[in-house]
């Protein structure tokens, strides 16, 4: 499958192909449910450097392009919500493309 990421601090977008990994089906409470593609994606958040799985789903009215869940998070960091940035910014402009 092919989708586009926005850099968040140029707003250039990049196009990714991914195979298709499975299929999600997600319950919202407002719509009836939807059936989204399974992507795995290389992750670099701090010192943290995994692949895991992202549901595709359209966000261009959203502030944030991905949701960071409890999969990627458990066993390797602890969550203070009292902070913001607590990392010094990275450079995002390696996207991984293959």
């Amino acid at each position: 499958i092919k989708f586009n990421v926005m850099h968040p601090d140029t707003g250039e977008s990049a196009q990714l192909t991914r195979r298709i990994r499975r299929y999600v089906r997600i319950k919202e409470h407002t719509s009836e449910s939807q059936r989204r593609p399974i992507v795995r994606l290389r992750v670099k958040l701090a010192n943290i450097d995994e692949r895991i799985d992202f549901t595709l789903v359209d966000r261009r009215k959203f502030s944030q392009q991905v949701l960071i869940g409890r999969n990627l998070l458990q066993d390797l960091a602890i969550v203070d919500v009292s902070k913001k940035f607590t990392v010094q910014n990275t450079d995002i402009s390696d996207y991984e493309t293959k």
